[in-house]
């Protein structure tokens, strides 16, 4: 009878060793999602009004009272809108923290306890979007719909 395994193949690993091995992942208390959740919402708008007054003088500057026309055009929900995911995307995928994670000492990990990747950053800023998403962390386990869906986890890091 001959064997089956060939003496090519490599040996086996339980763990792939370009990966760190799993964390354990505690989410963070309510108390500090909610603090996060409002300083950031603030943070946010504070960016929203002062982007749109830049973008209006640069532009008006620019292209004088016939561009100013089109800033205006704008509506100021969809400039909100752009700002909020940029400002969770870019601050997340860079450093898994945003300044309220950072105030609170908390951060983005992915379900290994380790940093998330950009798609699933991307993907939690835009569940964001969903309508009232934000109340959605005050669940039993404490994570929010952006987080199931991304699988992603708000952890202590400090």
């Amino acid at each position: 009878m001959q064997s089956t395994i060939s003496p090519y193949t490599p040996p086996g690993s339980p763990t792939d060793p370009g990966e760190p091995e799993p964390l354990e992942v505690v989410p963070a208390r309510k108390g500090l999602r909610l603090s996060n959740c409002v300083t950031d919402g603030l943070l946010v708008l504070g960016l929203t009004i002062i982007i749109y007054v830049l973008l209006r003088l640069v532009v008006g500057i620019v292209l004088g009272a016939s561009g100013i026309k089109y800033i205006a055009a704008i509506p100021m929900p969809y400039m909100g809108l752009a700002v909020y995911v940029g400002y969770y995307t870019l601050l997340e995928s860079l450093t898994g923290r945003t300044v309220g994670k950072w105030m609170t000492g908390t951060m983005v990990v992915n379900v290994r306890g380790t940093k998330a990747s950009f798609m699933q950053v991307l993907g939690r800023s835009l569940s964001r979007l969903v309508p009232f998403e934000f109340v959605t962390f005050l669940g039993e386990d404490g994570r929010g719909l952006h987080d199931r869906l991304a699988r992603t986890y708000v952890v202590r890091c400090r």
